[in-house]
């Protein structure tokens, strides 16, 4: 039996459970990080593969799934262009929106508004992962990517030798200026308004 696509009918999973497998195209992936470090951000640079196993439970699904890929940044300390490869294992429950309760003909209302961890509601027949790994992709990636986070042992500004180890390179057209301004002799505090 092939594996289902990252859409797929709840009728189609059998007891025992079923594989699925996919890829979010690379152009939903950069949707999905745009704007996470602000200008910087991160890049989408492959299609995030998407794998795993469904299986029914009562009127919900379990998810067990796993994502890969690649992402380009900049570091936020030292602006150097990086890469990272992903590769992170999630599970989740998908909760039928109106399902039966166990006594009689009413029905529990589960609206989008809980808040339980790693639930997510579906309609009762159809099933759409590729939403639910762009959110856990975007939840994966720090707000603050650094050369560490590429699997570096330290930041590119750490690694420099001298003054410029000390002071971030955003900083130096005010360095700059500010060697503009003042005097070989003069230290700040020292004109003849100091007190």
């Amino acid at each position: 039996m092939h594996a289902l696509t990252l859409s797929f009918r709840f009728d189609h999973l059998p007891p025992e459970g079923r594989a699925f497998a996919g890829e979010i195209d690379a152009s939903l992936v950069a949707e999905s990080v745009k704007g996470l470090v602000g200008d910087l951000g991160y890049r989408a640079t492959t299609p995030l593969k998407v794998e795993g196993t469904a299986w029914p439970a009562r009127h919900d699904v379990v998810v067990h799934g796993r994502f890969q890929g690649v992402l380009g940044f900049d570091c936020v300390r030292c602006l150097a262009a990086r890469t990272v490869t992903l590769d992170q294992t999630v599970q989740h429950v998908l909760v039928h929106r109106t399902a039966a309760a166990a006594q009689g003909e009413d029905e529990i209302e589960i609206s989008d508004e809980d808040d339980v961890a790693d639930e997510h509601a579906f309609d009762g027949e159809n099933i759409a992962l590729a939403d639910i790994f762009r959110e856990d992709l975007v939840l994966e990636l720090p707000m603050n990517p650094t050369c560490t986070y590429a699997g570096l042992p330290e930041c590119a500004l750490a690694a420099t030798t001298g003054e410029a180890a000390t002071v971030d390179p955003r900083w130096a057209p005010l360095a700059a200026l500010r060697a503009q301004l003042l005097s070989p002799g003069d230290t700040p505090g020292s004109g003849e308004d100091a007190s």
